[in-house]
């Protein structure tokens, strides 16, 4: 079964650093007419008429530009060669990560996966900020730690998910990093982050 299909309804971004990108915006998939009717008012500002201002429920302007479809359209005829792309990138990261001590990938065997991002755990003791700033100095730039913070530590879940209870989220949180993967990398590229991080995670542990 394809992403999108388990459950009620799935949502897609098309954020610039997705799989594949519009620049901005998103998608929602269902197969629920009532859900998708309310999708479709509450990105048009709560407008059960597109073309009324007429206003059911306090709605958004969520709407997708004709532009942002146009790039988006042309980006989902090159899905397939995309993920070929990062499937086979990613396999040489797997490949040559199980030479590399002191990281484990969080799929550690290759799986078929969209392969956004290629993320690894660091061993318990590595400094993350000294790893990034070594790796830097060899040319490699990781991204941003997108999941530097579990949900409870976020202001906006503070009334609901109470800080400090959920310890393993904590500690993964703090661990990861992504290594550098998109669709215009090459395998030298990949080798150059391979052969930079050994000496790099001594950096980092030392």
């Amino acid at each position: 079964r394809h992403a999108g299909r388990f459950g009620v309804a799935g949502a897609f971004s098309y954020f610039a650093t997705k799989v594949i990108t519009a620049a901005e915006g998103g998608m929602v998939v269902t197969d629920d007419d009532e859900l998708a009717a309310a999708v479709r008012l509450h990105r048009n500002l709560g407008k059960p008429e597109e073309w009324r201002s007429h206003h059911t429920v306090l709605g958004e302007n969520a709407r997708m530009s004709e532009l942002h479809a146009a790039v988006g359209r042309v980006q989902l005829r090159r899905l397939e060669e995309f993920l070929a792309v990062r499937d086979r990138l990613a396999r040489q990261y797997t490949a040559g990560l199980a030479h590399i001590p002191g990281l484990t990938p969080v799929l550690p065997r290759h799986t078929a996966a969209s392969w956004y991002k290629y993320v690894v755990l660091l061993d318990p003791g590595t400094d993350r900020a000294a790893l990034r700033a070594a790796l830097a100095e060899a040319g490699v730039r990781l991204g941003g730690e997108i999941y530097e913070k579990p949900l409870d530590a976020q202001p906006v879940f503070a009334s609901l998910l109470p800080p400090g209870r959920h310890p393993v989220a904590e500690d993964l949180c703090a661990r990861h990093i992504c290594l550098p993967l998109h669709t215009r990398m090459t395998e030298e590229d990949i080798g150059l982050v391979l052969s930079a991080l050994p000496d790099a995670l001594k950096a980092a542990t030392g």
